[in-house]
């Protein structure tokens, strides 16, 4: 009698145990949450947007993209239950994706995700001092649309005898025009700038280039192939100069080419000169002209004893000095010194 009792209530207790584990089972199941999120919202074209996701375990998961009216599978995801997978969005427009879960004949579905790929970014960089001293800062004006998320903008300036662009400064998209003041160029030159769109590190768009030319003093008088520097009495100073110009006998002038095509790097040059020390001797005039393809000639001359001056403006092109001296025995010739302001250190383009 014991016996049987005992017999039935084991009976009764499995067959609540297996009732259990027949409910549990499913409700276990249904308390994970099939879920998609995209990194991103709105994000341009050739980037990659990022998807991330949650599911049952030991169910195998798909990333799927709605085609039409048909859901698409675009990628098996594994046996996962959570991960995140990225895509490349190649084509402007909405585009509606969810996640699906299936093991056997059983499905389950996340909600949809909405992302809006727009065109690549459109970028606008002008200088405002496209010509400055070297060891100064070059400023800028930007402006950028069409910028989607993860998109980082950024100012770049190309390095070295390969052009290799670098990024120099990080900005934000700007819809409407701002001001760039870039890192100070320490010596003269010619740098080039753009704009740059960034998505993973990798440029999706960037602006036209700009150039800034950096200037500095740059003696010139070696293009004169002129002697060492040397010294004469110049009225009660000695006058130090490394370049002998020559000369005719004036009203004639003698030509001598400072920089021949396709032209200079300077901005401007100074010229100081005299006569010579047989001009000082001789009471002679010093007559000098800056030449230009594009510019007025300009003059200046200086009497026995003084040291002249004579600065010009140039137009890019290519440039002569000429010189005279009022000397009729063909014995005296002028001196002196050259500098300009240039972004090479030879003046030359």
């Amino acid at each position: 009698m014991h016996s049987a009792r005992k017999i039935l209530l084991a009976l009764v207790a499995a067959t609540a145990v297996a009732a259990t584990a027949v409910v549990v089972a499913p409700a276990a199941e249904a308390a994970t949450a099939v879920t998609v999120k995209a990194a991103r919202t709105t994000i341009n074209v050739h980037t990659a947007e990022k998807f991330t996701y949650t599911g049952p375990k030991k169910w195998t998961a798909y990333l799927q993209r709605k085609s039409g009216t048909k859901w698409k599978t675009v990628k098996t995801l594994g046996r996962h239950p959570h991960g995140h997978v990225s895509v490349k969005l190649n084509n402007a427009g909405r585009s509606q994706w969810r996640v699906i879960y299936k093991r056997g004949h059983k499905t389950r579905k996340s909600h949809q995700v909405t992302v809006t790929t727009v065109a690549a970014p459109v970028l606008v960089l002008k200088t405002t001092t496209g010509r400055i001293n070297a060891g100064t800062s070059p400023r800028f004006i930007y402006s950028s649309s069409r910028v989607g998320g993860g998109v980082t903008i950024a100012l770049q300036r190309q390095f070295g005898t390969g052009n290799t662009w670098r990024t120099v400064q990080s900005e934000r998209a700007a819809s409407t025009t701002t001001t760039i003041i870039a890192p100070k160029l320490p010596t003269l030159g010619r740098y080039v700038y753009r704009l740059v769109a960034l998505e993973s590190g990798k440029a999706i768009a960037a602006s036209k280039s700009v150039v800034v030319y950096a200037y500095a003093t740059v003696p010139l008088s070696l293009q004169y192939n002129g002697p060492d520097p040397q010294t004469e009495q110049v009225g009660a100073r000695l006058y130090t100069y490394d370049t002998d110009f020559g000369g005719d006998v004036y009203p004639e002038y003698q030509s001598r080419t400072l920089f021949s095509a396709p032209g200079t790097s300077c901005r401007s040059i100074s010229i100081d000169f005299a006569g010579d020390a047989t001009a000082q001797n001789d009471g002679d005039t010093a007559y000098l002209q800056i030449v230009q393809t594009a510019a007025d000639a300009v003059y200046a001359n200086v009497a026995t004893g003084a040291v002249g001056h004579i600065s010009a403006a140039l137009d890019g092109g290519p440039v002569n000095v000429n010189v005279a001296s009022s000397d009729y025995s063909w014995a005296s010739d002028v001196v002196g010194n050259i500098s300009g302001s240039c972004y090479t250190v030879s003046g030359q383009r």
